[in-house]
């Protein structure tokens, strides 16, 4: 690649607010990139993806594995709007997060797909209810995973309707 995953004419290494790094690299297979992003300019640390400690719900997979970092120096109780740029063919409809009360839930805001590229904004709010330290102090901390939800079709010849009468009806 050009070193430049967020396409703003600056190598990432050269900018505290972009992270590139390899997603996943499995045998024979080329990697998967990701480039992270946020709107307030504030520097990424412990930026890391793992494939361990997933959320667990049947109904969604992960395939890249999970998504931490850390974002420091925003304004207290402020917000910022964070991108992911996935490089890969891999079908993504969510970003999951886990709340402060432990429930998963997908935060994208938008999710866009071109090129073999998929690209999730959300948004975080410093002490907020993704922010997994829980604190209003200046920094969030984001661990999450993009994943693709999966629902059951529930087939009309498997369902059971109710039984309902008009509300006018003789009885």
């Amino acid at each position: 690649g050009t070193g430049d995953g967020n396409g703003d004419g600056i190598q990432d290494i050269e900018q505290d607010a972009v992270s590139s790094l390899i997603w996943s690299q499995q045998d024979d297979i080329d990697p998967t990139y990701l480039t992270v992003w946020n709107d307030q300019n504030l520097k990424q640390t412990q930026v890391a993806t793992s494939q361990d400690n997933l959320p667990s719900r049947d109904d969604i997979s992960f395939p890249f594995g999970s998504l931490a970092l850390n974002f420091e120096g925003i304004n207290v109780g402020a917000s910022t709007q964070v991108s992911v740029l996935i490089h890969g063919t891999e079908p993504i409809n969510g970003y999951w997060k886990k709340d402060v009360n432990g429930n998963l839930v997908n935060i994208a805001e938008t999710i866009t797909t071109s090129d073999h590229n998929t690209l999730i904004t959300f948004t975080l709010t410093d002490g907020g209810r993704f922010d997994a330290d829980g604190l209003a102090n200046g920094r969030i901390v984001d661990p999450g995973a993009p994943g693709l939800i999966t629902l059951n079709q529930l087939q009309l010849s498997q369902a059971q309707l109710a039984q309902v009468s008009p509300r006018n009806a003789d009885t």
